[in-house]
């Protein structure tokens, strides 16, 4: 132990190893990492027994080398020559145990749909926030004071894992709500088609599968007499039809664009443990690209920094080509057809393309079945 603290390293011809020790036994010294090499005994004498070591060198005319004080005194005054370095080692430390006892992180679990931000207002309003010490938390407290703000919530546990408060929430269960009950309504037709197929839930079947119907036909009634009198229910059925339909993709082959052509920074904003600094003008920011900090790529550090970017921009004139004005006709076409099939089957199709006054004009003739059906509510009064 004396060793660890403070020792003084020598070195002495590896003849004379055998006189040094002699003069240890004598002298009651002991050596400490006995080494040779070199033609060299070297050795390690504890601070306090480096005065006798030396007074019997000297008088045993043994010829030695000292090396500086090494162990945990000999590391202080190599600090001390560095005062930069000692400032930074003991900043270190502070920061050390003062960032240790703070909470890093806010992590919450649910099983069910929450609002995250609103929640962890809700804790940091009972005590829970990044920052707050962790001396200061009791976890009990924290619960108690949080189910009372939320009353939505009807479990909640707190676990201190270290810098990290994970929180773990259960939701009430809510009862079912009732079903709404319709209004009475007939189901007409939603465009121009061939009846293929229906299948009626409520109501009065007007139409049969094979007979053409244009948009507004009735299909289904929700007007219903019989030897009881008239009823007024919400028809509801599944009529499928088939449906042929033009969908057209014009795309001009000179256009204009906004493209960037510089961004630089003009404000900059840093958030450290919920507190955030701003610097510049974020108002002149077009665009802000912010990332969360990490340690090692796997520490989530309470920092967040965001850049905000103004941007410069100019107007260009772009030509396009026949196949990129051809790609975009067909996502536009894809686009408009998967929104009229709405589920459907897809029958058959054609295209015909045309260059005209410098516009790419694709039209494709489409044949499809869809459900057609449309709910049509109605007042009773009036009926």
């Amino acid at each position: 132990m004396r060793e660890l603290f403070a020792y003084v390293p020598y070195s002495v011809p590896l003849e004379k190893r055998l006189d040094v020790v002699n003069l240890a036994l004598n002298c009651g010294f002991e050596l400490y990492r006995e080494r040779e090499s070199d033609a060299r005994f070297s050795f390690r004498l504890a601070l306090g027994d480096a005065r006798t070591g030396e007074s019997g060198f000297d008088a045993c005319g043994v010829p030695y080398v000292r090396g500086e004080i090494g162990g945990v005194l000999g590391l202080l005054r190599r600090l001390a020559r560095r005062p930069g370095l000692l400032f930074g080692l003991m900043l270190s430390l502070a920061l050390y145990f003062l960032l240790t006892g703070m909470v890093w992180e806010v992590r919450i679990t649910s099983g069910s749909d929450i609002d995250e931000d609103t929640v962890l207002s809700e804790l940091a309003e009972a005590g829970l926030y990044e920052g707050a010490r962790l001396k200061t938390l009791d976890p009990d407290t924290l619960v108690s004071n949080f189910l009372l703000i939320d009353e939505e919530i009807a479990f909640a546990s707190v676990h201190l894992n270290g810098t990290v408060a994970e929180v773990e929430l259960i939701a009430k269960s809510r009862g079912e709500e009732p079903t709404p009950v319709p209004p009475p309504c007939n189901i007409v037709a939603a465009r121009d088609a061939v009846v293929t197929d229906m299948t009626v839930f409520t109501g009065k079947q007007v139409v049969k599968p094979g007979q053409t119907v244009a948009a507004g036909d009735l299909l289904v009634s929700g007007v219903i007499s019989d030897v009881g009198g008239t009823r007024f229910l919400p028809a509801a059925a599944c009529v499928m039809g088939q449906v042929e339909d033009t969908l057209t993709a014009e795309v001009p082959l000179r256009t204009t664009g906004t493209y960037v052509t510089s961004t630089r920074p003009v404000s900059l904003s840093l958030t450290i443990f919920g507190h955030t600094l701003t610097f510049g003008d974020p108002s002149r920011a077009k665009c802000e690209s912010g990332h969360r900090l990490y340690l090692w790529n796997t520490v989530r550090l309470p920092v967040y920094v965001s850049v905000g970017l103004s941007c410069e921009t100019e107007t260009r004139e772009v030509t396009r080509s026949e196949e990129e004005a051809h790609r975009l006709a067909e996502l536009e076409l894809e686009r408009k057809l998967d929104a009229a099939l709405a589920g459907g089957t897809l029958l058959s199709s054609e295209s015909v393309e045309e260059v005209s006054d410098g516009i790419y004009l694709r039209r494709m003739r489409v044949i499809y079945e869809t459900n057609i059906a449309k709910s049509l509510a109605f007042e009773t009064e009036e009926q």
